[in-house]
């Protein structure tokens, strides 16, 4: 209920101040004639190639995907977009560390951790996110999502090797709107769980030159996963997002557009592995047959001896400033952004009522980002030219404790010749064999003659504790020529320069003492961009 109140609130608070502006209109705006609608298809405008031009216009296989269709197909995050565009498989988030891996047309990466970054670039608003745990926030209140498919080296730059995905947020407009939006949803679950979604978006004039905008949405899930083990609901959501922005428009030639945004979300079911989902004969798949777990076919039950947890939380602002330049044949545009995470959480590896494994992890990173873009549109030619700058600081400690007992346990199950036991009835003596002869009692009685210690008495950790200090600083142009009315050159080149510092402690399992152990490198990189645009017709 905690995000509930707060959402109620917050509403509350952007109702009274819109309708303040609202009432402060003259009157001959509400009395304005309206205009006919156009029997023309409505067009589409990306910024697939950083500048807005229609999207029949972009020679690149792109999926556009509005903010009305968004809602239609009830796609809430990223990962409901694997369903509405061909070509794009998003995986689940990892159960240690929210990451999530893109994929577009086959290229991605699943290498997780402070220091890497996807191979598919996530912007928002065209600012750059590297770290993958941002990519789980929800939509809210976007005008569109654009998926660029392929290479996008030269415009986009960082880590756009399988293509990139942005998201492009709704600007404050000049006219008083607003949208209440609610959406109820009932789980299949053994306690009859129900979800909530409840949001607001509000935008309008303060004066005439300063428009305003303000959104925010409320998510309330119940415990839709019942844990057999300890008789307790699981899978809870409660989280909370807004966004507030402001555009300032001190001349006809001159904009400002500031966003800034807040996420706080609390999951609490974050790991779903099922015994049964993995090889009978793998570690986790041969100590749930040896003990007996059964875990139901029921997706929304589990039976794990720790409650997983997640708390995430992450904060951001943008400032977009656009100048036109030379009578409107050149455009300056700078773009500003700072953004931050801090993410903990607590993962039963095992899913089982054992102890195992269990991973504990706090991860957080800041970074920031500044773009200039310099552009224009000639008779024959149109261009860009542009200077980019990134820097992060990043830190995760985590710790996996696992009993190592347990796979001595593995081995002893999995091999009958060497301890004339059999793996498939985990009894020796087969139906004749007593009680204390079978299963885990029958491990307990020969395990010290073999030198093999009990579960549940021997526990090692595992601790990682990274710092990453990154920069990269990048210099890119293109020319689009146009040779005729129906054939079109482009050509383009970027230059990338990156930097990494990276330091590891961890315990040294000979010593047990602290180890630290500090990297650093630097690479840089020339990426040109030749293409033919071929039009059958010419465009008009």
């Amino acid at each position: 209920m905690r995000s509930t109140m707060s959402l109620a609130f917050a509403l509350a608070a952007l109702l009274a101040l819109f309708a303040v502006a609202a009432t402060a209109q003259e009157s001959s705006e509400a009395e304005s004639a309206e205009t006919p609608e156009s029997t023309m298809a409505e067009e589409i405008t990306v910024t697939a190639q950083r500048v807005e031009e229609s999207l029949q216009d972009v020679p690149i296989s792109i999926v556009t995907l509005s903010g009305e269709d968004l809602e239609e197909r009830a796609i809430l995050d990223v990962q409901g977009l694997a369903e509405a565009a061909p070509g794009v498989v998003v995986s689940n988030q990892s159960s240690t560390t929210g990451e999530m891996s893109l994929v577009i047309r086959g290229i991605g990466s699943n290498t997780f951790g402070l220091g890497t970054e996807s191979t598919v670039g996530y912007y928002i608003d065209g600012a750059y996110l590297p770290r993958p745990q941002g990519f789980a926030n929800p939509f809210l209140d976007l005008e569109r999502v654009e998926i660029l498919r392929g290479p996008q080296g030269t415009l986009w730059g960082r880590n756009s090797t399988g293509g990139a995905i942005n998201l492009v947020t709704r600007a404050p407009e000049g006219q008083f709107r607003g949208r209440l939006f609610a959406s109820g949803s009932d789980f299949a679950a053994p306690e009859g769980a129900t979800g909530r979604r409840l949001g607001l978006s509000l935008t309008g004039p303060l004066t005439p030159k300063l428009w305003a905008r303000a959104s925010g949405t409320g998510t309330l899930i119940e415990e839709a996963t019942w844990n057999d083990h300890l008789n307790e609901g699981s899978d809870a959501n409660d989280g909370l997002s807004y966004r507030l922005g402001l555009t300032f428009l001190p001349s006809d030639s001159l904009t400002y557009t500031l966003r800034a945004d807040r996420t706080d979300d609390d999951s609490h079911g974050n790991f779903h592995l099922k015994p049964g989902d993995v090889s009978p004969l793998s570690l986790v798949g041969t100590l749930s047959r040896f003990y007996g777990f059964d875990n139901p076919m029921d997706v929304h039950r589990i039976a794990a001896n720790i409650a997983p947890t997640s708390r995430y939380e992450e904060s951001g602002f943008s400032l977009h400033v656009d100048k036109v330049l030379g009578g409107g044949a050149t455009n300056l545009t700078s773009i500003s952004s700072w953004r931050d995470f801090d993410s903990r959480r607590r993962a039963d590896v095992d899913a089982m009522p054992v102890d195992f494994v269990e991973n504990v992890g706090e991860y957080g990173s800041e970074w920031w980002s500044q773009e200039v873009q310099l552009r224009g549109d000639g008779d024959r030619a149109s261009w860009i030219a542009g200077l980019y700058a990134f820097g992060e600081d990043g830190r995760t400690v985590t710790d996996t404790r696992s009993d190592s007992a347990l796979f001595g346990v593995w081995l002893f199950a999995n091999n009958p010749g060497i301890f004339l036991f059999d793996p498939t009835t985990f009894c020796s003596l087969g139906i004749f064999a007593p009680p204390t002869l079978c299963g885990p009692a029958y491990f307990g009685a020969v395990a010290p003659f073999l030198g093999l210690a009990l579960p549940g008495t021997v526990a090692t950790g595992n601790i990682f504790d990274t710092v990453l200090d990154s920069e990269s600083w990048a210099g890119y142009g293109q020319v689009d020529w146009r040779l005729s009315d129906r054939v079109t050159l482009t050509t383009g080149v970027r230059y990338t320069s990156d930097e990494k510092q990276h330091t590891q402690t961890t315990v040294d399992f000979a010593t047990q003492a602290p180890a630290t152990e500090s990297l650093e490198d630097s690479w840089s990189a020339v990426t040109p961009k030749l293409g033919l645009e071929i039009r059958p017709r010419a465009t008009t």
